[in-house]
């Protein structure tokens, strides 16, 4: 959930609580937004070639990123931070929820840490409470997340 100015920091709320200052409840979802625990996730693209530019009209477009969990079916990754050979697609995960994310792309060949074509099967993750520390300056650049922030390296390689 993006937070205030587009940024992954939401409005403070005490863990526990209902916010409906967010206008969910227009949305008729039927249940109240509860504040919890959880770090940023975040799917780093490296494009020291500048591919994603190339291959997209739109920004973001090149590269479809989202997580999955049991209530949650399919929630997309926005970009969250852009420069010339990095971008972040990233959100707010909460603890102790067993999500998976896929990652692809139709128009640029996507890699993993180790040079080898990036599976098109979703990657399992959960974040434990022991990953949780508050560290970091909120104000930082977004192109520095915080060192508890769990992250996805992906490489682009080449245009399809």
């Amino acid at each position: 959930m993006m937070g205030r100015g587009g940024t992954l920091y939401p409005r403070p709320v005490p863990v526990g609580q209902s916010d409906f200052r967010y206008g969910f409840e227009r949305l008729g979802w039927g249940r109240p937004l509860t504040a919890q625990k959880g770090i940023r996730f975040i799917v780093r693209v490296h494009d020291p070639q500048q591919l994603l530019p190339q291959a997209e009209a739109v920004t973001g477009a090149a590269l479809s990123a989202y997580v999955t969990a049991p209530s949650v079916p399919k929630f997309p990754l926005p970009v969250v931070f852009s420069d010339l050979n990095i971008r972040h697609y990233g959100t707010l995960v909460p603890i102790n929820v067993a999500m998976s994310v896929t990652i692809s792309s139709a128009t640029v060949t996507l890699n993993n840490t180790t040079g080898a074509p990036l599976a098109a099967s979703p990657i399992a993750f959960t974040i434990l409470p022991t990953d949780v520390v508050v560290t970091g300056n909120p104000t930082a650049p977004p192109m520095f997340p915080p060192r508890d922030a769990r992250i996805v390296h992906v490489y682009a390689a080449g245009l399809k």
